[in-house]
């Protein structure tokens, strides 16, 4: 009984303690600050200007990776072994350290970064081609894999895997061959592919490779996955709904996205509309008139849906996926406009949220898993912190366009107009 009772009390002890971090959360310094900032900022009715960028540390994601690949989960910023690894969160690492050598430095110490990812991916790969996600901290493939739908994550596989194509210059020529190797053996099924974000995902990955080595198999397979994402557009999308689904749940950015890669290779100008218009609806339901207000996991947004969205369930994960897929659509049109909503967007970072906090931590250089609607989920996970590095290390690119004014400085969000 004393065992049990002594047990009982430490948890309860536990939940205390995990209780007063989230309610004393807003009490740090840095949200302290924030909270001033936006007070003065109203009172003075002026713009509000972006803090100073964080740098671009890889602390916690060394932290979370060990000698086999990236871990799921962690408790605060401490990894938690216990759920193992995914591929999902090894191939979005995979972009993010790819995109640190092509925009900061290519090193020693991130190429192994990137060596350990690329070896999680060819682990993952089957005889067929196709991939398993989750492994556990034995490596072994666990029961998940025969329960839930992997298309999409054999998508993220192939984004990862040509992205890393496309940033050959700035990788050892090894490991750009092993990924070549990789990408190759997914040929066999891409074609396959039913669900729209599984295309979506697949089609940017064509899209990279193609830079990489053009032509070939690689126009075919993005053409025909492009016209099926437009099929599923044109059968959902009416005056008021611009989408391809009748909900709009997670990494819904990708999807217009791919719409606008596609039209960049097959010239089909209906292509580039419905990218355009379907960014646009989707902007119109994650924004606010002064920050990003990401759809909730809690209840998504579904069609026909009259009540306003609830706070929280607000991750990384979306604010990351929209910035790219601004990024895209600037880089496509250079709209000036898409490059002010990607600054509002990484803001929400910064405190520019509807709790007024960081969702960055400075002290970790991690990223909170979610934003809820009283408190932030202290856990540093892998999809939160290499989401963040992604949006971070886009911000570099934003920086070197150097085209701001005092007076475009504004995080105002942006107006897109439908086609």
């Amino acid at each position: 009984m004393r065992d049990t009772a002594a047990r009982q009390s430490g948890e309860l002890r536990a939940q205390m303690s995990q209780s007063a971090i989230e309610k004393t959360r807003n009490s740090i310094w840095e949200n302290v600050a924030i909270a001033h900032m936006s007070v003065i900022s109203e009172a003075l009715a002026e713009d509000k200007i972006l803090p100073n960028l964080p740098p671009p540390y890889l602390d916690h994601i060394d932290r979370m990776t060990d000698e086999i690949g990236m871990l799921q989960f962690s408790k605060h910023d401490i990894p938690d072994p216990a759920f193992g690894y995914t591929l999902d969160d090894n191939a979005r690492a995979l972009i993010a350290t790819c995109m640190y050598s092509s925009e900061l430095n290519s090193s020693s110490f991130v190429n192994s970064l990137t060596r350990k990812y690329i070896d999680f991916i060819a682990y993952c790969q089957q005889p067929s081609g196709k991939f398993l996600n989750y492994v556990d901290i034995d490596r072994q493939f666990n029961k998940m894999n025969e329960e839930v739908n992997l298309e999409d994550a054999n998508g993220r596989a192939v984004w990862a895997l040509g992205y890393a194509l496309a940033s050959h210059h700035h990788l050892p020529f090894d490991a750009v061959q092993d990924v070549s190797a990789i990408f190759s053996k997914c040929f066999n099924w891409m074609e396959s592919l039913k669900s729209p974000r599984a295309m979506a995902f697949t089609i940017k990955g064509l899209y990279y490779f193609l830079s990489y080595k053009p032509g070939g198999k690689a126009v075919e397979i993005l053409q025909h996955l492009a016209a099926k994402l437009y099929d599923h557009y044109k059968q959902e999308a009416d005056e008021t709904w611009h989408w391809y689904e009748s909900y709009l749940t997670y990494g819904n950015a990708v999807l217009p996205e791919a719409m606008m890669m596609a039209y960049q290779v097959s010239g089909i100008d209906a292509y580039r509309r419905t990218a355009e218009n379907s960014l646009t609806f989707l902007c119109s339901k994650t924004f606010t008139d002064s920050h990003m207000k990401v759809i909730s996991n809690k209840t998504w947004y579904h069609r026909n849906n009259t009540q306003q969205q609830e706070d929280g369930g607000e991750q990384s994960i979306e604010v990351a996926y929209t910035m790219l897929a601004l990024n895209t659509f600037y880089n496509t049109t250079k709209n000036k406009s898409y490059l002010e909503k990607m600054r509002l967007a990484f803001s929400w970072y910064l405190g520019n949220n509807h709790l007024k906090q960081l969702v960055y931590n400075p002290l970790t250089y991690g990223c909170y898993d979610g934003l809820e609607k009283n408190n932030i989920n202290q856990n540093q996970g892998a999809e939160s912190t290499v989401c963040y590095l992604i949006a971070r290390l886009l911000m570099e690119q934003w920086n070197k366009h150097k085209y701001v004014t005092p007076k475009q400085n504004s995080l105002a969000p942006v107006k897109l107009g439908y086609n």
